[in-house]
């Protein structure tokens, strides 16, 4: 069992240095929503704090782009799909064969080796990405997202712990 705890431990800690990424990376306002909302950027909101690329767009519609450089994000984000796309569709099957696959299979080291490297390729795609979008922002921008993703956090831990709640006895 071991092994499969290994694989969901680097599975998780993927999402949340997805998310570490996003906290340690203004003239005309225009947000990605915009370009989002005319299908130029894929965001659909299923991906929860620290997901792939949600955290981002999250932070980044509260730092009022210009329309250049939402234009140039925009361009980062549309070229950096495709191989999203691909690792994280790879990691999905990895986890789907992980979950029925014993571990007394003599291909299950092969698969956790597999997943483990496909959590490794998607946190350095994640890292490459960030480093191109924070390229993008101005030193004000940058100094403003500690304190939006401590503000997001927060919504997050107040959302989370009614949830985590046992329910009432009878």
């Amino acid at each position: 069992m071991k092994p499969l705890r290994t694989t969901l431990c680097v599975v998780f800690l993927t999402a949340a240095l997805g998310s570490v990424a996003v906290a340690s990376a203004a003239t005309e306002p225009a947000t990605l929503n915009d370009a989002q909302n005319t299908g130029s950027m894929h965001h659909d909101g299923h991906d929860g704090p620290g997901g792939p690329g949600g955290g981002m767009h999250r932070i980044l519609d509260q730092l009022d782009l210009t329309a250049e450089q939402t234009a140039a994000v925009t361009a980062i984000f549309t070229k950096a799909k495709p191989q999203m796309q691909a690792v994280h569709q790879s990691g999905r099957a990895s986890r789907e064969q992980l979950e029925t696959m014993p571990p007394t299979d003599p291909g299950y080291a092969g698969l956790v080796a597999s997943a483990k490297a496909n959590a490794v390729e998607q946190i350095q795609l994640m890292s490459d990405l960030w480093v191109r979008v924070y390229a993008k922002l101005t030193p004000d921008q940058r100094a403003r997202i500690p304190g939006i993703v401590a503000t997001q956090r927060a919504e997050w831990d107040s959302h989370r712990v009614g949830h985590d709640q046992p329910p009432p006895s009878r």
